[in-house]
């Protein structure tokens, strides 16, 4: 098998509204005709901590994709919301307890190196697809040679 991304899967939440209904509650900052400008129509809102959203997709992706979570190598997470980080509580060791560290317990990634992409806001999810990109791309080149 060649190194590459061989498949992707994501997970929304349930409840979405409309552009005109979050306008309407005055939960928008821009006008909605500027946000369908730029490509939005929905908002997805989720009472679950973006971490478990995480952990399903990534679940799902296994099953999905008929792949051993010990053939993982890489697991890249990034969260556009500081408070999605960390998963801390009161306890002060809790500091320390990271989203893509409790996916890769969780799922049982045994191999996986795993990377928490922060402090990229929105452009996270762009910067995990060029950082794996970069990774795979280094791994070619090796096996090349």
């Amino acid at each position: 098998m060649s190194p590459g991304i061989g498949a992707i899967e994501y997970v929304l939440p349930p409840d979405s509204f409309s552009l005109q209904e979050l306008a309407d509650a005055g939960l928008l900052g821009s006008p909605p005709r500027q946000l369908l400008d730029f490509g939005f129509d929905r908002c997805y809102i989720s009472n679950e901590p973006a971490a478990e959203l995480a952990l399903k997709a990534a679940a799902t992706l296994i099953t999905n994709a008929d792949v051993e979570p010990d053939s993982i190598d890489l697991l890249l997470y990034a969260s556009a919301l500081s408070q999605n980080h960390q998963l801390a509580t009161e306890d002060w060791l809790s500091g320390f307890n990271y989203p893509a560290a409790k996916i890769q317990y969780e799922l049982g990634l045994t191999r996986a190196n795993v990377a928490g992409i922060s402090q990229a806001g929105c452009t996270g999810l762009k910067m995990n697809q060029n950082t794996a990109r970069e990774i795979v791309s280094h791994i070619k080149t090796l096996l090349e040679h």
